[in-house]
């Protein structure tokens, strides 16, 4: 059988091992061969117990949380991106990938960061930074699409954008739009007082309200 310890690792960086237990008075004690070792919490980054390969998995993965973090200091944007999923795939870690689909979209590669998102939300189904962050980036896809004249993969990807962030201003004339360069005037109307409920002076959607009655 596998044998099981705890590993601690140190703000400083330096790992321990033993036998973690917590004391009446909130410290950390670790049994090491030769006696216990007592530790402030706040000098732990993290604690593990594991197998030999688990606890190396967790290491390896906060070694490329530590490049990443670095790389996006620097705002080495890719570096961190391909950091923080390298520590994804060591911890299934919701958090890491939404990491991992952010610094994407800062480097202008939003076609690697909507992947990210989705194994975010997939891993953790109530990550709201990762359900905000993939709205905003199929937003800015729709856009993409519109602006070539592919307004039926505009609109698809708007309402699920709708969908995940349950609507703006903005994106509600968005809908707005699309539905009136495919002839659905109806919808375009409606998405339009919409955005104009959300916002009231939102000077978009009063043209594009007032630009649909004109040629009605």
């Amino acid at each position: 059988m596998p044998a099981f310890a705890d590993v601690v690792r140190l703000k400083n960086g330096r790992d321990l091992s033993g036998t973690v237990s917590k004391a009446n008075d909130g410290t950390l004690a670790l049994a090491i061969a030769g006696g216990v070792v007592k530790l402030d919490p706040e000098d732990v980054e993290w604690t593990v117990r594991g197998t030999d390969e688990e606890i190396e998995g967790k290491r390896r993965a906060a070694s490329q949380y530590e490049r990443a973090e670095l790389a996006r200091e620097a705002g080495n944007w890719v570096v961190a991106a391909e950091a923080y999923e390298r520590a994804a795939e060591l911890t299934a870690s919701a958090d890491l990938l939404n990491n991992a689909g952010t610094a994407w979209a800062q480097a202008g590669n939003i076609d690697r960061a909507v992947p990210q998102f989705r194994r975010a939300l997939s891993e953790n189904p109530s990550h709201a930074a990762a359900r905000r962050n993939l709205a905003a980036a199929l937003r800015e896809r729709g856009a993409a699409s519109y602006a070539k004249g592919e307004f039926e993969a505009a609109l698809l990807l708007w309402r699920e954008a709708l969908r995940l962030s349950g609507g703006g201003a903005d994106l509600l004339n968005d809908l707005g739009s699309s539905h009136g360069m495919l002839g659905n005037r109806a919808a375009a109307e409606r998405f339009y007082k919409k955005a104009l409920r959300v916002a009231a002076g939102h000077g978009t959607a009063s043209r594009n309200l007032r630009t649909l009655a004109g040629n009605a």
